[in-house]
This record gives C-alpha cells, sequence and structure tokens, in this order.
C-alpha cells in the first residue's frame, strides 16, 4: 500500500533503532554541503516560519541532515511539535539549482501520514542487493478508545516520499473504564487510522511480515545530530552556519556491517601489479586504495575482486588496502586494514647470455631494479614454463636437460619468501640447443 507524502508527521511510537558509515566523501559531495548549507540559510523563510507557529506552545522544534535515499547528498529535515500527544509535524527539504524545496507528494487532510520522534527510521543494510532501506513504525492513531501502531519501509527519489506499510496493529480499549482490550492485526495500512484494503492476519502472520521486512539485512545504525531552534532566530550567521555543518558531518552509518577484506596476493603485470582479494559475503563493491604521504588515495573502484595498478614504476614500493562499499559507492560498509600490504614492483629481468659449461648451460641476466630474487623457468617444445631454481644470484646453471634438447629459459623476479612475483618475465626467453 504505497503512499506518497509531502512531510512527514504523528509521533513515532518506537523507533526500531538508532542510525552509525560514513559518506565515501569526494570533492563533489563536499561541495554539495555548501551548497544545501547555504540554500537553507538564504532561504529560511520557506521552513522556519512554519515550525515558528507552533514552537513555545508544544514545545520548540529542531532540524537535521539525514541521507533519505542513501546517495551520499544529505536532506535537511524539520521537525516541530504540533499535539499535546507527542505529535510532530516533519517537513523534508531537498536541494536543486541553488534552492532547496519541500518533498512532493499526496496529501489529503492536513495530516500526513507518519511522524516520528527523536532519530528517524531505522536504516538497513541488504546484502543481498547492496542496498539501504528505510524502516520505521508510526503511530496511525491513538486516543483512550485505544491506538493504531504501523510498520513501514520509506523511499525517497529526490524530489518525492514513499511510505509502504506492510503491517499494523490495532489496539482497542473497551469495558467498564475500558480496563480490558484486544489488538487486531492486519497486513497493511492506507494512512491516519485507515486500515482499509488490508487484511487482518494472525499474530504469527503478522510477526513473519515483520521480520521479512528486514531479511538478509543488518542494521545500520544510523546517526545524525539535530539543532534545538529554541533561540535560533538570535543567532548570528556565522553560529547558524557552524550548527549546520556540524549537523551535516555528525550523520553516519555503520561502518562494519561486513567483514574486512583482505588482499591475498599481489602478481606483477606487463603494465603494473595485480591485486586480487577473496569475495566479501553480501559485498557488491570494492575500491583499493595506495598510501601517499597526504592519505589513502583511490586506485580503482569495482564489482570484482582484484584490479590492475598501472601507475607503478620499476623498483617503485607501494602500500595498498580496500574496503566494500554499498552498491550505488557512495557508502563504505567495512572497516580496513589501517596498516596496509606492502608491494615493491621489480623491473622484468632478461637473460643476456647462455653459454655451455661443463656439464651443463650456464645462464647469466643483468641485476634487474627492485630485485631481491629471481626465478628461472626452462621449457622445450609446447610445454609449459617449469620452475628450475629460486635464487639470490644473477646466473644459474642448468645441468639436468637431455643432450640434444632444444631449452627455452626465462627468469622472473620474487619476494624473499618466493610468494610473490615482483616482476613480468620475457615472454620469449632464450633458446638453447642442450649439449652435454
Amino acid at each position: 500500500m504505497l503512499k506518497k507524502i509531502v512531510s512527514l508527521t504523528l509521533a513515532l511510537v518506537m523507533v526500531l533503532g538508532l542510525f552509525t558509515v560514513m559518506p565515501a566523501t569526494t570533492a563533489s559531495a563536499a561541495s554539495y554541503k555548501d551548497n544545501i548549507i547555504n540554500a537553507v540559510l538564504n532561504n529560511e523563510y520557506l521552513w522556519y516560519d512554519d515550525m515558528l507557529s507552533y514552537s513555545g506552545h508544544y514545545g520548540y522544534g529542531t532540524a537535521e541532515f539525514l541521507d533519505l535515499n542513501f546517495d551520499g547528498n544529505l536532506e535537511f529535515v524539520v521537525t516541530y511539535p504540533c499535539g499535546t500527544m507527542g505529535n510532530v509535524f516533519r517537513d523534508i527539504y531537498y536541494y536543486s539549482n541553488g534552492s532547496i524545496y519541500e518533498a512532493t507528494g499526496g496529501d489529503s487532510n492536513g495530516y500526513e501520514d507518519i511522524g516520528y520522534s527523536g532519530m528517524l527510521l531505522d536504516a538497513y543494510y541488504n546484502k543481498s542487493t547492496g542496498k539501504y532501506k528505510l524502516i520505521g513504525r508510526s503511530m496511525l492513531s491513538a486516543g483512550i478508545e485505544g491506538r493504531m501502531l504501523g510498520n513501514f519501509t520509506l523511499s525517497f527519489d529526490g524530489s518525492s516520499l514513499y511510505v509502504d506499510y506492510y503491517s499494523a496493529e490495532a489496539l482497542t480499549n473497551h469495558g467498564p473504564s475500558y480496563t480490558t482490550s484486544t489488538t487486531t492485526y492486519y497486513n497493511g495500512a492506507k494512512s491516519w487510522g485507515d486500515v482499509s484494503g488490508a487484511s487482518k492476519i494472525s499474530k504469527s502472520k503478522y510477526d513473519t511480515l515483520n521480520k521479512n521486512a528486514t531479511k538478509n539485512c543488518v542494521d545500520a545504525k544510523l546517526s545524525t545530530k539535530s539543532i534545538s531552534m529554541e533561540n535560533w532566530k538570535s543567532y548570528s550567521t556565522s553560529k547558524k552556519r557552524s550548527l549546520l555543518n556540524s549537523s551535516y558531518d555528525s550523520f553516519s552509518l555503520k561502518k562494519s556491517l561486513l567483514k574486512q577484506p583482505v588482499i591475498k596476493k599481489f602478481e606483477a603485470k606487463s603494465n603494473g601489479v595485480k591485486i586480487t582479494w577473496d569475495a566479501v559475503s553480501g559485498a557488491k563493491k570494492y575500491r583499493v586504495y595506495r598510501k601517499t604521504s597526504s592519505g589513502w588515495k583511490t586506485v580503482a573502484t569495482t564489482s570484482g575482486t582484484s584490479i590492475t595498478d598501472t601507475d607503478i614504476k620499476a623498483g617503485e614500493k607501494r602500500i595498498y588496502t580496500l574496503r566494500c562499499l554499498s552498491a550505488n559507492g557512495k557508502y563504505y560498509v567495512s572497516p580496513y586494514d589501517t596498516a596496509g600490504r606492502a608491494f615493491q614492483r621489480a623491473a622484468t629481468p632478461k637473460i643476456s647470455k647462455a653459454s655451455y659449461v661443463t656439464g651443463g648451460v650456464k645462464l647469466t641476466w643483468p641485476k634487474a631494479t627492485g630485485a631481491v630474487k629471481y626465478r628461472v623457468f626452462v621449457k622445450y617444445g609446447d610445454k609449459s614454463w617449469t620452475k628450475l631454481k629460486d635464487t639470490t644470484s644473477t646466473s644459474f646453471t642448468h645441468k639436468t636437460g637431455k643432450k640434444g634438447r632444444v631449452y627455452t629459459y626465462t627468469v622472473r623476479c620474487i619476494s624473499s619468501s618466493g610468494k610473490t612475483y615482483t616482476s613480468h618475465f620475457d615472454a620469449t626467453g632464450k633458446t638453447v640447443k642442450f649439449k652435454r
């Protein structure tokens, strides 16, 4: 039962959790923050006047920033109390072309269909899709005769809000002095106190609907900081800007929703270094970084489990790390190895001389830049390369060949442990007819 809403109203009886992953901040995101804060200050009359008409009588309103569609750009949320039962109005403003606009939608009776107090809703990360979703619980009606609660998902498309009630429960008080009560469960709701179109269901079915709403999900624990409007009008512009910046920067989501990805291996290629890691359950995207003097710098973002850094020269040593991202690449959803893992690329060695010596063929090559160890390979005919020897020397004598057989040799740099190829290799190699 999907419904578009202009602003959020009425008290949220139960917030399912608090909101804690920082946006994967970019220069454009920082620019957006400045733009929306400027627009909020320059268009104060759009959002402050309505709130002021209610503030004081029922309490004072608040303002905060929230990312309702998880695109990395936050919306401005204004809250003001509107009744004796803790009801609140919630107006949502989005930024576009230098100004802010209230989210559009249908409003039939002056009371929109959902409200909340304190934080907003519960944010969940879906490990199957790599996307976030908002889930909440709202009072749909209240009075001495009883109350109705609705459970819903909330979505925002950039200009409009949509609420979808997937379950509801109605508590009815009756009998002398309302001393007894009964609870009825529904598979949805329409709006304020309205369950038309919804069917009555059992308590077990109601519980199943609520459980399925967060299937394959983990709590993203959204967190933000609200600004009290009690003395807003008396503040200087600089203080207002400081408060708005602080609220914007406080928005976060939990970063450890998934396991930390770990670099499995490095392998030097002709054009750089290939970095490989194991897939993390629930991860849809990864970002690889290398350490610089000014901090971690993005190398690549991918949905796969390997990338090649082509910006590394022979002899250079690099430190890499990576972390998981949400499907749209806007939020980090895993921790990362803060120390990182080091790799030093060596120049490609090439055999310069193959000479006959007593007992075999001696291979010689110049020292390769960045090399600490070498692995010598051999093949004959259409066979694959086979390891002959690991050595720290720049020469090796092959003594086990068969007389008259033609062999091709090559050499490749390896790490001191022998587990990582630190250079590429000469695929043509050096061809020699074995004599013994």
